[in-house]
């Protein structure tokens, strides 16, 4: 079409309008604006064109879109006649398929490598020599270096390979190849999938496969499989065999076939057993519990088959309800035991507290005639009493321990302070019968979850049995030591004790029996106390009991100003 200087289209109508139909029928000259108004999209693109082509008179290419959809290629050339520039002419083609036809290539090109991009595994664009395109998908290995990238492209690889990086890594790599040609070249697509993990999980899969196998095998529990159309057994582990050998299978597969569940989606209860008694090729008693269980595997019906033997169970059930009908017995009795000591309280405070009026209202005399009749029969009247107090004590703490009763009010606390803290108070008190104790420790602190009234009541109770029976002017040594989770406390003196005093003093029951508590009390921490009395007046006590807690945080014990139980023992075991 033909343009001239006016802006109006001047071409041969007929062209045009095979063209552009819609200006069929359009009466007059076509205004250049008026076509690019109503059929042009990009209008100020074919104005400029238009206008470089006029003023630089030389020809120009460019392209259109049309508002119909369509695509045209046009050349602009000035018309010149006579010098004269009298317009432009325009070469117009209708390249719309072409163009749309490129569009639809480069969707195809993008919309394509975007699914290669979102490919979980490496796709690789390859020639002869060069790796052309690789998605990016395998951040571990780097398929440029040489060593990897003249594996990839060797036309013979293929399926899984192992490769080692320079780091020492070993990768398992899938790798799968198809070629196709591009023009006159042939190229190759290569997937390769890193299936390490997978391998890894395969290894996993066989080892936990034998691992259940031998846990299956190992467990006491007899498991078979059995085929119920055939009713024949497809499996059976160790236990079931060993079973088996002894015990006719018959009795066991009705056990079974009784117990039945059918699991279902809705039901999802566990095997039900039921208890049988059979009898072995012995003529013996065999308890089991058989349960089964019928699933469907590949559409065929298999029963699991569970059987135990509890003929050790039911034994030990038997004698659990023997022991309960013992400790019931006891029970009574210690609670007999512990009655009867309340029962001997009643009297004992009567008498402790008329002694204690008689030795105020005599007060004066007491303490001007300390030798007087009236003072030596208050003197004993409260040393027997503490005799007694004490000995009701131990009975009803024995009977607590045996009866599970003892309270232990357990917490963190330091034991060397504790130990240390006895031995200095009983040494005050002690020193009026010219016995010293000496205190020694390995370590200054070892704390420990116990009750400091257990430890205090222990090392009391073993303290007076040792100086109750010393020579004057002796010497008691306490040794606290400390290894790993084991604490030791030694209690000895050497050649000052008297065993023949020990063998004739008719008051030691009450002290024996305070023994028996302390043993009682360090079994509760797992230890023991062990008292060894040599032939030349040397005794040696060795408490050992677990310590293996541990904690920088402790309490710090207390001693309450009504707490004079130590001196109280003084009065009942050491005093003469």
């Amino acid at each position: 079409m033909i343009i001239d200087k006016d802006g109006y289209i001047v071409s041969d109508e007929n062209n045009f309008i095979k063209m552009w139909k819609e200006y069929e029928g359009f009466k007059g000259k076509i205004n250049i604006n008026l076509f690019l108004m109503e059929s042009i999209k990009n209008s100020d693109e074919f104005l400029h064109n238009l206008r470089k082509a006029r003023e630089f008179e030389k020809e120009i290419k460019g392209e259109l879109e049309g508002k119909d959809g369509r695509y045209f290629e046009i050349d602009y050339a000035p018309f010149i006649i006579s010098n004269e520039n009298i317009g432009v002419i325009c070469s117009v083609t209708d390249i719309t398929y072409e163009k749309k036809s490129k569009l639809k290539i480069k969707e195809n090109d993008a919309k394509y490598k975007k699914v290669v991009d979102n490919i979980p595994y490496s796709v690789l664009i390859t020639d002869e020599n060069n790796i052309l395109y690789d998605n990016d998908k395998n951040e571990n290995i780097n398929f440029n270096k040489e060593n990897i990238k003249n594996i990839i492209l060797e036309p013979c690889i293929k399926g899984e390979i192992y490769y080692t990086d320079e780091n020492s890594k070993q990768t398992c790599l899938n790798i799968d190849r198809t070629s196709f040609k591009d023009r006159e070249n042939t190229k190759n697509v290569i997937t390769i999938r890193d299936i390490t993990q997978y391998k890894k999980l395969l290894q996993e899969l066989e080892y936990s496969k034998k691992k259940y196998e031998s846990l299956v095998n190992i467990i006491p529990e007899g498991i078979c499989i059995l085929d119920l159309p055939k009713k024949k057994m497809t499996y059976s582990n160790k236990a079931m065999e060993s079973m088996v050998n002894s015990v006719d299978m018959k009795e066991i597969q009705n056990s079974m076939n009784e117990n039945i569940i059918i699991p279902s989606e809705k039901d999802n209860d566990v095997v039900k057993f039921e208890r049988k008694v059979i009898k072995n090729k012995f003529g013996e008693d065999v308890y089991l519990e058989c349960g089964s269980m019928v699933i469907d595997v590949n559409e065929k019906l298999k029963m699991i088959g569970i059987t135990r033997d509890v003929t050790d169970q039911v034994k030990a059930e038997l004698m659990e309800k023997e022991i309960e009908e013992k400790k019931k017995e006891n029970k009574i009795k210690n609670e007999f035991f512990i009655n009867m000591s309340h029962e001997l309280k009643t009297p004992l405070n009567v008498i402790t507290s008329s002694n204690q009026l008689l030795e105020v209202m005599h007060k004066d005399y007491i303490e001007k005639n300390p030798e007087g009749e009236i003072s030596k029969a208050v003197g004993v009247v409260k040393k027997h009493s503490y005799m007694l107090m004490g000995l009701i004590d131990n009975i009803i703490n024995l009977s607590k321990l045996e009866s599970d009763f003892h309270e232990s009010k357990r917490d963190y606390y330091n034991i060397v302070s504790i130990v240390e803290d006895v031995c200095s108070e009983f040494d005050k008190y002690v020193k009026v019968n010219n016995v010293s104790i000496l205190f020694d420790t390995d370590e200054e602190e070892k704390v420990a979850k116990i009750d400091p009234q257990d430890i205090e009541k222990v090392i009391l109770t073993l303290l007076s049995m040792i100086i109750r029976y010393l020579d004057n002017d002796s010497v008691v040594c306490v040794d606290l030591n400390v290894l790993d989770d084991k604490t030791t406390i030694h209690i000895s003196s050497k050649g000052q004790f008297s065993y023949q005093r020990y063998i004739n003093d008719k008051e030691r029951k009450s002290l024996d029996m305070g023994i028996e508590v302390a043993k009682s009390i360090v079994r509760l921490y797992n230890g023991e106390v062990d008292i060894k009395i040599g032939l030349n007046n040397d005794i040696d006590i060795k408490v050992d009991f677990k310590s293996d807690e541990e904690s920088e945080i402790y309490k710090k014990r207390v001693k309450n100003k009504g707490d004079d139980f130590i001196y109280e023992e003084y009065l009942r075991i050491c005093k003469n």
